[in-house]
């Protein structure tokens, strides 16, 4: 067996890169949410902010910051004292409520595609429960001495000499948690992916068969209108996938530094060996990177982005709303379901459909009724085109909303 003092440049290089790579993510995470705090404080860009699972991972983001402090505190302390004890509690219980926020956004994710359940109503018992969690499992261990100056590895983490005490508040106030997060964001995204599987082997085919239908049968503008509403899940898959790298990105990291930290539990005092450190040196890379790794999560979200791209072009004076879906400009010229042009001796109806969700005619369509004149029949082609457009408008609306409670 090496004695600690052999191995006291390995723990000294262990405590460096966790240190500087959490001080790293503390300056990610910080400026990441400067951004967003920026964009939250314009009316034009704070609308695309509005999704659940941005908003969860906004507060996962802030434990993440903290998280790295704690942990850069933690790393570059050298003997035993009361910020050394607080320091990894604060990185215990900022990590439980960033695995469970992670787990809320798998599972907001699965209620909100599969179920339909309202992502709304659900936001704020995944804080709440995240929250009672992280505190439940974490103070125990910090009442009863277990966080402070680790003799084994001359470091701040688990003060507990005997490796079987260590590995036994380990397991119940940590690795079981993690784990029971980490098999739960596994089934919810594997759940929404053969979801989303299932939706799009349905669309195909039903699209098939409706083009089969469209080819042995001439269908109206009238009879066109009753068409099925656009599946969501599909429309969003891509949205969709990536609010899932939330939760699979925790579901990596957290099973590697489970499987780490298990092992070098078990291990103890009696295995001081090269390997053994090479082990320590990839957990605390992990541990470090880890508030660095969800910055850039955060920072590359759709919602961020587009509220990126707004603000950018007002600043260049370029409107946006075109582009952005603040206003969709939707004008049907006489297509049947097939897409194809149909024969028709008047100009089509076109209709602008605010985000509101009010309708009018555009400007260069009014004189038409006005100046010629609408008969019976043309009338009845006029009201149908009004349904449709007034049904693309609700369908506009609806597809905002599934998209907020993502």
């Amino acid at each position: 067996m090496r004695s600690l003092a052999n191995v006291l440049p390995v723990i000294t290089a262990s405590s460096e890169i966790w240190g500087f790579t959490s001080m790293a993510g503390a300056i990610s995470c910080s400026l990441v949410l400067v951004l967003i705090a920026i964009l939250y404080t314009r009316s034009s860009t704070r609308p695309y902010l509005d999704r659940v699972s941005f908003r969860l991972g906004l507060y996962g983001l802030v434990s993440m910051m903290l998280h790295a402090i704690a942990n850069a505190v933690a790393a570059f302390l050298t003997e035993p004292s009361v910020g050394c004890g607080l320091s990894v509690w604060v990185v215990m219980v900022t990590l439980q409520f960033t695995s469970w926020i992670m787990f809320g956004i798998g599972i907001n994710l699965q209620l909100v595609v599969v179920h339909g359940v309202s992502g709304r109503v659900m936001e704020k018992y995944y804080i709440i429960g995240s929250a009672i969690l992280a505190l439940c499992v974490t103070v125990p261990a910090f009442a009863a001495h277990q966080y402070g100056w680790d003799p084994i590895y001359a470091a701040c983490w688990m003060a507990g000499v005997d490796s079987a005490t260590r590995l036994k508040w380990q397991l119940a106030t940590q690795t079981l948690w993690a784990l029971l997060a980490t098999v739960g964001e596994t089934i919810s995204i594997f759940i929404v992916c053969l979801h989303l599987h299932r939706h799009r082997v349905m669309y195909a085919e039903t699209m098939q068969s409706t083009s089969r239908s469209s080819s042995s049968h001439t269908r109206t503008d009238s009879t066109a209108t009753h068409g099925a509403s656009p599946s969501y899940a599909i429309q969003y898959r891509a949205i969709i996938i990536r609010v899932s790298f939330y939760p699979a990105v925790s579901i990596v990291i957290n099973g590697l530094t489970l499987a780490c930290d298990l092992y070098l539990s078990a291990q103890g005092a009696e295995a001081i060996t090269p390997p053994d450190y090479n082990i320590t040196l990839l957990v605390d890379l992990l541990y470090g990177l880890r508030p660095s790794i969800y910055a850039f999560l955060a920072a590359s979200d759709p919602a961020l982005l587009r509220a990126i791209r707004v603000a950018v072009n007002e600043l260049r004076g370029i409107d946006d709303s075109d582009r952005t879906s603040r206003m969709s400009s939707i004008c049907f010229d006489g297509r049947n379901s097939n897409g194809m042009v149909q024969s028709q001796s008047r100009p089509s109806l076109a209709v602008r459909v605010d985000f509101d969700g009010r309708q009018e005619p555009a400007p260069s369509e009014r004189p038409y009724s006005r100046d010629f004149g609408v008969d019976k029949r043309g009338s009845l082609r006029l009201d149908a085109q009004r349904r449709k457009h007034s049904r693309v408008s609700e369908e506009i609306e609806e597809g905002k909303d599934f998209e907020s409670q993502i």
